[in-house]
């Protein structure tokens, strides 16, 4: 297929940027729009508190197979188009869960829009990559940071909304925002597009390749103790603050848990401009795994915080400041390294001519573990345990992850560093960002 090169006119990337964000954000509500209402979807479809994840699984599983499609997709056709297609996939299957409202078909309609939120987001942050001069930094960051907006209004608006609209409702109002989203970009037809892949070889073969790569691995696997240990644990976020020793209101209890998320919107772009200073490079994937392990110990230890601070029973809004600190500092270290793992993996992608979208989906596809079935794990240990124990067991993961990132990351980092500043520094001679 003959290659699209046109550049936007620079007055239409402001509202390029807007919409790319409002696409993230249409993308990531739906993996945390059950977790306000999950004791309703329980009562309506009479399903156990086990089974409830499995809302996630689906989810995360069609996820990961978008992961797989969207690469190639996005190398074969160009990203725009793959994103217009995944957003419509997204809407009509929330179209279809709402005026179908029975067990097998939300199951089915959660796997039908996770294999188009997967392909969206490849196509998305792809999107974003392919905006001329700076604007490309800063779609990739705004494209980020509102997937966390996404999640935390995801599990912020449920509950609010369900006594007017109903868990039906909900879902209709999603896949509504996803298929207008999808007008909309059918309308900026001068986007720029790249649809030749840098290699003339099959996309398997690609993938294939891709998968043994090393740095590729290696960036996988700490993307799956970041983003995917923070996607497992975000729809729980909502009944842990419900639960002992808080017993807040659901309302109250999902705020508090979407405020977690919503930190991500400054995290996520935050990384991103940190990743342009050289010292941080070589650091930022080692502070972000030690700031989710420090995050995960202080809400293990919590009871025994409070105990040195407080001679008596401590008030209940103790509790929630010091849980609610932890959960800041875990969030900040899952989300920091978004932007990096992402800008690497497109370097690897073009260096070694596996294909730009290739590259990042193999690197999502290795973390799709965590966010398929991390829900499913803490919904059975919080039928058998407390949450303390629970953040234990992930303490462990994330220290795992820690010291991978520690061992490994200058050894994929210094190879990258001249040939991103050598483009970025064309990119920013080409094109500035409009004012």
């Amino acid at each position: 297929m003959k290659s699209e090169n046109i550049t936007p006119p620079p007055r239409s990337l402001p509202m390029r940027l807007i919409s790319i964000s409002l696409v993230a954000i249409a993308i990531s509500a739906n993996f945390t729009n059950y977790g306000g209402m999950q004791a309703t979807l329980q009562d309506d479809l009479h399903i156990t508190n086990e089974s409830i994840g499995f809302l996630s699984t689906l989810l995360y599983l069609g996820i990961a197979c978008g992961y797989v499609a969207g690469g190639g997709l996005v190398d074969r056709f160009g990203p725009r188009r793959v994103l217009i297609a995944a957003l419509l996939t997204m809407g009509l299957g929330n179209a279809e869960l709402s005026i179908m409202p029975h067990l097998t078909c939300v199951f089915l309609c959660r796997f039908l829009i996770g294999i188009g939120a997967g392909i969206g987001i490849v196509a998305g942050s792809q999107t974003a990559a392919r905006f001329p001069g700076r604007a490309a930094s800063v779609g990739q960051g705004l494209f980020g940071g509102a997937m966390q907006v996404g999640s935390g209004l995801g599990l912020f608006a449920s509950p609010l909304l369900l006594p007017y609209l109903g868990w039906e409702g909900i879902f209709a109002f999603w896949g509504g925002l996803a298929l207008l989203l999808a007008w909309q970009w059918t309308i900026w037809k001068e986007v720029s597009e790249a649809t030749s892949p840098p290699s003339q070889k099959p996309f398997w073969q690609r993938f294939l390749k891709a998968s043994r790569q090393p740095q590729l691995v290696a960036l996988g696997v700490i993307h799956m103790g970041t983003l995917g240990m923070g996607q497992a644990v975000a729809p729980w976020l909502a009944i842990f603050f419900a639960s002992s020793p808080f017993g807040l209101p659901m309302s109250l209890a999902a705020g508090l848990g979407a405020s977690g998320l919503l930190l991500g919107t400054i995290t996520r772009p935050l990384g991103g401009l940190l990743l342009t200073r050289r010292s941080w490079q070589l650091h930022l994937l080692r502070l972000s795994g030690l700031l989710a392990w420090i995050g995960l110990l202080v809400l293990i230890l919590c009871p025994t915080i409070l105990q040195m601070l407080f001679a008596e029973q401590a008030p209940p809004i103790a509790h929630v400041l010091i849980s609610l600190l932890g959960l800041l500092l875990a969030v900040a270290g899952w989300t920091l390294p978004y932007s990096s793992v992402f800008t690497r993996a497109d370097q690897i992608g073009q260096q070694h001519t596996l294909g730009r979208g290739t590259a990042q989906s193999v690197t999502m596809l290795l973390s799709a573990p965590a966010s398929a079935f991390g829900p499913v794990l803490i919904g059975w240990l919080h039928a058998h345990a407390n949450f303390p124990s629970i953040f234990a067991l992930l303490c462990w993961i994330q220290l795992g992850v820690l010291l991978l990132a520690w061992l490994l990351e200058r050894s994929f980092v210094r190879p990258s560093i001249r040939s991103h500043q050598a483009r970025s520094g064309e990119r920013f001679e080409q094109s500035p960002l409009p004012a």
